[in-house]
């Protein structure tokens, strides 16, 4: 019986332990479960007290809640003796203990993944334990308890049962096995299934079927899980609206077309999707940085003392433009508007900022042809002065030039009087030039009709006198061509273009100092695009002339004014007439072309003359006539309103043998025709007052159909002389008279063969 009592003792003592240790595991294991859960679950209230003050972005609150968290969890291992708390960053990194060991981690990856209890050794000790994770601030609330005291109450539970007596042990062993698994063990596995179920989302209660303290812990669990689900739904809406809208303010602020930036003591804080891709960078490596480092030296100071008093409350917002850079170093025009705000209960300065780029480009647009506007009213005004001018002069200098050549004809080559003759002619040919200048200055010198060669014009100029004067004046400096092959035609007047070409070599050689090259050259060249320069070139196909030197060069601030009349920075008396740069742009003009020049202090000079081609093949040059070719017996009738003119026209036609009379006006022309015949018909264009030659040359017609006539004026031709020579006065002479033209003219118009 001893036997057998000591082997029933000895089954009951074994029975009970394994009881013993599943009832204390399952215990430590709940005890585990709830303190992690107990964790979580403050942690979360933390988090929601931040959610419903929309304090979840400050980084203070954050910290403080974060700490009184910390405080809390390690708290719990007071409540249930033996359970140890920890709280682990997601990197390993220990943010508390409840627990006074040395530790310098936490296996973290132990805990991915596993949601029920795990083995771990922590400090080298040997443990149990159970975590829950918290992803928004990246925790793992872990509660664990150490092999020893686990194992501790088993032991003890051992040593009693060996210790007394193997009936009584054997009897209150089952006695104590049945009591507890009817009374305590059911409920105590059906909290412990429901705590995990808390900790896995299921809010689900136990059923409370008494009255003793095991279901007064049920009802308690029952009204923490009520409580602890329905804080779940208020914090899920909660941060399902804060979602919600912080999304709608992100996508206003993020795909506004207007920069937006928040600054704070001068460094961004908060820059939108537009002011990066604008000035070209990351958001990463934009925010923190400071503004002044992205504005334009020159509006720096001015900036900076605007946002600072912004910032300093001394306006609510203030408006400004100013110039940013981008990451390469370009400039952006911006009109801003800073606004004062409190962000985080501390002042910040909102700034609103639209780029006007295109705004501004348009201003300089409109400020350059305002410009280019008033500089054509200045040339036009200046012109007009000098067209009246010049139309006075050309009658004056009739005289001078036309009688020494009447009178030369009539001197023996030996005379003594003809040098002082040829003086006074030459004298009088270069006043004319000068009136040429000041016509082609009032847009009335240049009649572009004929088909040059630039090429042609280039090297007949610098194998002519005016130009071997400019070396004997100029010997230091050499003279270069580069003439492109083949360079296209245009439409243009020979003379005007060797006096265009003289003038802008005179003007590069002068600017020269000592030794220095001077290089004409040209090119064709076809614009499929305008190019902005001096002036803006339109698109088409060209021949360009250009000359260039490494002169002196002149500043910007000179060069909208060089193709004024009379401006120089020469010195004044020894560079000619002021007129020469007037003349080039004006010829240039009037051959439709345009300008372009670059210049610079001690780099010299380029202008390069563009002009429209054309297609049309040059004419040969015709054979020059004899005196005697130009003689001849008819009559000849010669309208001019100016008596000097009349008187010097007459006795060259006469000197040709021609039959003259005169006419002061066209009315007294048409009452001459009227009663008399006339082979031909010499008309002045421009005579005031009465009639002009155009009306003098309809009246004449109605009553002389088919009557030849020359039209004869200062002027280049207008349009009334084109009108003219399509009504039949076919031959154009311009003053001042000189023998040979009036001649030719006069007896090609009466030779042609109608």
């Amino acid at each position: 019986m001893l036997s057998l009592g000591v082997a029933l003792s000895l089954l009951s003592a074994l029975l009970l332990e394994r009881s013993l240790v599943s009832v204390f595991s399952r215990n430590t294991d709940a005890d585990l479960m709830l303190v992690s859960s107990m964790g979580l679950t403050i942690c979360e209230e933390r988090f929601s007290d931040l959610l419903e003050l929309r304090l979840e972005d400050d980084l203070e609150m954050n910290q403080v809640s974060r700490r009184e968290a910390v405080a809390e969890i390690e708290n719990l291992s007071g409540r249930l003796p033996g359970i140890h708390t920890l709280v682990v960053e997601n990197s390993g990194g220990i943010l508390g203990k409840s627990v006074d060991w040395r530790l310098e981690g936490f296996p973290v990856e132990a805990l991915r993944g596993e949601e029920g209890i795990v083995h771990l050794r922590v400090a080298g000790v040997r443990t149990r334990a159970h975590s829950r994770y918290f992803p928004f601030w990246r925790w793992h609330i872990v509660s664990l308890v150490t092999e020893e005291e686990y194992l501790r109450p088993i032991r003890l539970a051992r040593w009693v049962i060996y210790a007394g007596t193997f009936g009584v042990l054997f009897a209150l062993a089952a006695a104590l096995t049945i009591l507890f698994r009817w009374r305590i063990g059911g409920p105590l596995r059906s909290l412990i299934d429901a705590t995990r179920g808390v900790a896995e989302g299921d809010f689900s209660t136990v059923r409370v079927g008494r009255a003793d303290e095991i279901g007064q812990v049920a009802l308690a669990f029952n009204a923490m899980v009520h409580s602890l689900g329905e804080e779940r739904k208020k914090t899920k809406a909660m941060m399902v609206e804060l979602r919600d809208s912080e999304e709608q303010y992100r996508i206003l602020a993020e795909y506004s077309p207007m920069c937006i930036v928040m600054l704070r003591k001068g460094r961004f804080v908060y820059a939108n999707k537009t002011v990066l891709e604008a000035l070209g960078y990351l958001s990463m490596e934009f925010l923190g940085m400071g503004i002044a480092e992205f504005i334009h030296p020159e509006d720096r100071e001015m900036v900076l003392e605007t946002l600072d008093a912004v910032a300093r409350g001394e306006m609510e917002m203030q408006r400004f433009e100013c110039r940013y850079l981008d990451r390469r170093g370009s400039e952006i025009w911006f009109e801003n508007l800073a606004v004062l705000i409190l962000y985080r209960e501390k002042p910040a300065v909102i700034v609103h900022a639209l780029n006007i780029g295109h705004r501004k480009e348009a201003e300089r647009e409109r400020r350059k042809l305002e410009e280019r506007l008033q500089r054509a009213q200045k040339m036009e005004a200046i012109g007009t002065l000098a067209g009246g001018v010049a139309h006075d002069l050309n009658n004056i200098l009739g005289g001078v030039v036309g009688y020494p050549d009447l009178l030369l004809m009539r001197l023996p080559e030996d005379s003594p009087l003809r040098r002082p003759l040829e003086t006074i002619r030459q004298s009088g040919q270069r006043a004319a030039a000068i009136v040429q200048d000041m016509l082609t200055l009032a847009r009335r010198g240049v009649s572009v009709s004929e088909v040059v060669d630039v090429n042609d014009i280039v090297r007949r100029h610098m194998e002519g006198p005016e130009q071997e004067r400019l070396r004997s004046e100029h010997p230091e400096v050499r003279f270069t061509l580069r003439l492109e092959p083949g360079l296209s035609n245009i439409l243009g007047s020979p003379v005007h273009l060797s006096k265009t070409l003289m003038n802008l070599l005179t003007n590069a050689a002068q600017s020269i100092e000592g030794e220095g090259e001077v290089v004409v050259s040209t090119c064709n060249r076809v614009l499929d695009d305008s190019l902005r320069g001096y002036e803006t070139v339109e698109e088409g196909d060209y021949a360009v002339l250009s000359v260039s030197d490494n002169g002196t060069g002149m500043p910007a601030e000179d060069l909208p004014r060089v193709f004024e009349p009379f401006y120089t920075k020469k010195v004044m008396g020894r560079s000619g007439t002021g007129l020469g740069m007037a003349v080039v742009w004006g010829t240039v003009k009037d051959h439709r072309g345009f300008v372009d020049i670059q210049s610079a202090p001690g780099e010299g000079t380029r202008l390069d003359l563009y002009f429209p081609v054309t297609r049309e093949e040059g004419k040969t040059e015709e054979a020059a006539f004899s005196l005697d070719e130009l003689r001849g017996e008819e009559v000849v009738l010669v309208v001019d309103d100016v008596r000097e003119q009349r008187e010097i026209a007459e006795r060259m036609l006469k000197e040709l043998g021609y039959s003259v009379f005169t006419a002061a006006g066209g009315e007294e022309a048409v009452e001459f025709l009227k009663r008399n015949p006339a082979d031909l018909v010499v008309l002045d264009m421009i005579m005031e007052p009465g009639m002009d030659g155009l009306d003098t040359y309809r009246k004449i017609l109605e009553h002389r159909p088919g009557q030849k006539a020359v039209i004869v004026s200062g002027f280049s031709q207008t349009e009334r002389v084109r009108e003219a020579r399509t009504l039949g006065a076919r031959a154009y002479v311009k003053k001042p008279y000189v023998l040979e033209r009036i001649g030719q003219a006069v007896r090609q118009e009466l030779d042609r063969k109608d």
